[in-house]
């Protein structure tokens, strides 16, 4: 798998601003689609959390304080909250884009970060649970008294049927 270069995300990261600013959006928030032996991460958040038992993909918001001119890099920004959430180090360059939508309030970019092997996960206070399951498990997997698939948004449920459905033209 070859990663895209920093040229290529540095330009990737102007256009998701210019984006943002088009469509009125106040804020970039970014999503993690890790994928590792045929599955993906999937963390639930916790109950003291807002959107209780959701799960969803790791990530959160861009800080335009890290910068004063650009604000963090939605690489930059995923990496750190990847971390903060898993304890995941990820590759310093994505696989490549699933997703840009707007939001109610921000833009929303889904990167896709392909690993060799599923590492170990460190949940921080944010979520309860994490598991790697591929779309079939994630479809049947019963955690408490939801099925993983059934708790998540829309939204997320659509990126888990993109990225199983057609590999995101990946090569296998």
């Amino acid at each position: 798998m070859t990663h895209l270069d920093e040229a290529y995300w540095n330009d990737a990261h102007d256009t998701y601003r210019s984006t943002m600013a088009r469509l009125g959006r106040k804020r970039l928030v970014v999503s993690a689609v890790i994928y590792s032996e045929n599955k993906v991460l999937l963390v639930r958040r916790s109950p003291h959390d807002s959107y209780p038992g959701m799960w969803e993909f790791p990530g959160g918001g861009v800080d335009d304080e890290i910068d004063e001119e650009q604000g963090e890099s939605v690489v930059d920004a995923l990496r750190r909250e990847v971390v903060e959430e898993t304890g995941i180090v990820l590759p310093v360059f994505p696989s490549g884009e699933v997703l840009v939508h707007p939001t109610r309030t921000a833009l929303r970019v889904v990167l896709r970060f392909d690993l060799e092997s599923i590492p170990g996960v460190i949940l921080s206070d944010e979520h309860d649970e994490g598991r790697f399951l591929s779309l079939e498990e994630a479809k049947v997997t019963l955690v408490g008294n939801d099925i993983v698939h059934d708790t998540m948004r829309r939204e997320n449920q659509r990126v888990m049927n993109m990225i199983f459905d057609n590999n995101m033209g990946m090569d296998p």
